[in-house]
């Protein structure tokens, strides 16, 4: 069992200035930052949660789930119950006669480092559209069978880096034919031996089968101890879990995927559904749900967030890099007024908010007042924005009926979000909607933003512009989300109606 053990920065070569400066920054910027964790070995350098997230919450963790589908790959090598060599559609014999003859060259190690033929995530339905964006929803069913059947390849398999969740999936896939369980039952052993909660779990595919490319949820602690088994190479605490020559391989470099020219942490090639870095190798997950491992020094920073702008990733992985490079390999004189300044960010950590003004003398014309809107990609007929000291209510119709998101001025206000889409298996829905919390500013004297975070077992966010000019109104919607509030996006004219 892994032990993380707490200790000061100093203890381990680092100034608590620069995590206070870390937080600062991210705190300036409004990053959705939900945890971060430092580690030194099993020395615990510094950790932090914003509101409502701690350290027992299970986090969806996105594409970082991709590495423990690869890690369950090398268990089954391991136990010579398959080999990289091995070809995917052997594993899927009901499908030979109807695969396409590129797809049926595709081996294990093809699709461990996404250098597959398939061009598409063939279980994305990209016939339905919303807002005329790229936004999608997925098949209702046979997602391992669309990866052979009614696709075609055009390339050679491992010549190119071409992203493709549909082939993350079927790693999953082949440990459940193989083993009749899930990738995360298969490797409870080797979790018991890290000491990782039994309570991990995973978003099921329409199939039932477990979605191993986007839907583990785990605590941030042990998200990193994925890191811990990596940065080891398959060892723990004396004992090979893993295969390490499968581990070795993991974390090299099978493939280029720097077509820009630019070397940055997402840019340095591609290993075993693990990406290498500029120092070292990683997990990236949609939201900023990371884990950054860099062996010289067996560091290990590792993250969960709300946050999936590309810039503000690069931005945020640069800040935790300057962390890492002050790293000393001597311990270092402690500064107890640094310490207490670290605890204090700490401490204070929280969501992104203070976007602008908490009133507005535009409130007095609109309060309550219904803005009919133009068709729109939204679908949403009208609607209204109700204030009170606190907050408001952002009140709205859509074809599904009245709906409300709730907001605070200065501090988020928790609600659940009244669309549900899926329950821990996409297509079956809960019995509630998600837990979210909302937050709204005045931005400019006209113009309003509201945030919405969803912080359920999936995580996203829809953003608001609401820019009123007499009965005008003029709103803007962003979302960033996956196979849920995919509606919520694009831009609508609307006019206030007559009392």
């Amino acid at each position: 069992m892994i032990d993380l053990i707490n200790v000061t920065p100093e203890s381990q070569g680092l100034s608590s200035k620069y995590i206070t400066e870390f937080l600062q920054e991210i705190k300036e910027q409004r990053f959705d930052l939900h945890g971060f964790i430092i580690l030194k070995g099993n020395k615990v350098l510094a950790e932090g949660y914003s509101k409502p997230f701690d350290k027992d919450y299970h986090h969806r963790v996105y594409s970082s789930s991709k590495t423990y589908s690869a890690i369950a790959i090398g268990k089954l090598i391991g136990e010579g119950k398959a080999k990289l060599t091995d070809k995917l559609i052997d594993f899927f014999p009901e499908y030979k006669k109807d695969c396409d003859s590129l797809i049926a060259e595709t081996t294990l190690e093809d699709a461990l480092t996404m250098q597959v033929s398939l061009p598409t995530v063939s279980y994305a339905d990209v016939n339905v559209k919303f807002a005329g964006n790229i936004n999608y929803t997925y098949k209702p069913s046979g997602w391992a069978k669309s990866f052979f059947v009614g696709t075609k390849g055009n390339l050679p398999n491992g010549m190119k880096f071409r992203y493709n969740t549909a082939a993350s999936y079927l790693l999953n896939v082949i440990v459940y034919k193989v083993t009749g369980l899930n990738f995360l039952e298969y490797l409870r052993p080797e979790f018991d031996e890290m000491g990782i909660s039994k309570e991990i779990d995973c978003v099921q595919s329409p199939d039932g089968i477990s979605w191993g490319g986007s839907g583990v949820l785990t605590t941030l602690r042990d998200f990193a101890k994925i890191g811990m088994l990596l940065i080891n190479k398959g060892e723990i605490n004396g004992k090979q879990l893993i295969p390490r020559d499968f581990m070795e391989k993991a974390v090299s470099k099978h493939t280029e995927n720097c077509i820009s020219g630019l070397r940055m942490n997402n840019s340095c090639g591609y290993g075993y559904q693990i990406w290498v870095e500029p120092y070292g190798f990683g997990l990236h997950g949609m939201n900023s749900n990371s884990v950054h491992c860099f062996p010289e020094k067996d560091v290990i920073i590792a993250y969960q967030g709300g946050v999936d702008n590309q810039v503000a990733k690069v931005s945020i992985y640069d800040k935790l890099l300057r962390i890492y490079k002050n790293i000393e390999k001597e311990p270092i004189v402690e500064n107890l007024s640094e310490y207490s300044q670290m605890q204090k960010a700490l401490g204070e950590m929280t969501l992104g908010k203070g976007y602008g003004e908490k009133y507005s003398k535009t409130e007095e014309n609109i309060n309550g007042k219904k803005f009919k809107l133009k068709e729109n990609p939204m679908g949403i007929n009208w609607v209204k924005v109700c204030f009170d000291r606190d907050g408001g209510k952002f009140i709205y119709e859509n074809e599904r009926g009245v709906k409300e998101f709730l907001f605070g001025r200065e501090e988020y206000v928790k609600f659940e979000l009244p669309e549900i889409y899926s329950g821990i298996k996409l297509g079956e829905m809960m019995d509630r909607g998600y837990d979210s919390m909302g937050l709204g500013s005045w931005v400019m004297e006209d113009c309003l933003f509201l945030k919405i975070n969803v912080v359920d077992m999936y995580i996203g966010h829809v953003n608001m512009l609401l820019r009123f000019k007499g009965d005008v109104l003029v709103l803007e919607m962003d979302n960033n989300t996956e196979f849920f509030l995919y509606e919520y996006f694009g831009t609508a004219v609307g006019k206030m109606e007559n009392d």
